[in-house]
């Protein structure tokens, strides 16, 4: 399917999404599509329309299935698993500095806990 076939049927397919929104959010929803498939309708560059429709893809579908019609935010760190570890208590996977410090202080409070208790 050509990428100008592409983004007709996915604006095709958030209009009729929308018709199921309450009528509060509808016109607001309605408007930002309109105004985000505007404001890449200019790009020429296929990689980047590509992405732009897979990521407009991946909007729709959370709105449908999660009905939230904004994609996860990249930038917010998500919670991990930790592993024992002999001296600290955990090993923080993934985060910033300040989550693993976080991470690190709760397991030592939970291991102290333990141990007193």
């Amino acid at each position: 399917m050509s990428s100008g076939a592409r983004a007709r049927s996915l604006l095709r397919s958030v209009i009729r999404t929308l018709r199921t929104w309450p009528k509060e959010e509808r016109e607001g929803l309605r408007r930002d599509a309109f105004r985000d498939f505007r404001a890449d309708a200019h790009l020429t560059d296929q990689a980047l329309v590509d992405q732009k429709l897979t990521e407009g893809e991946a909007r729709l579908h959370y709105a449908i299935h999660y009905g939230v019609p904004y994609t996860k935010l990249e930038h917010v760190p998500t919670r991990h698993r930790i592993k024992p570890n002999e001296d600290l208590g955990v090993v923080p996977k993934g985060g910033d500095a300040y989550s693993n410090s976080k991470l690190a202080q709760a397991a030592r409070r939970r291991a102290m806990k333990k141990q007193g208790a």
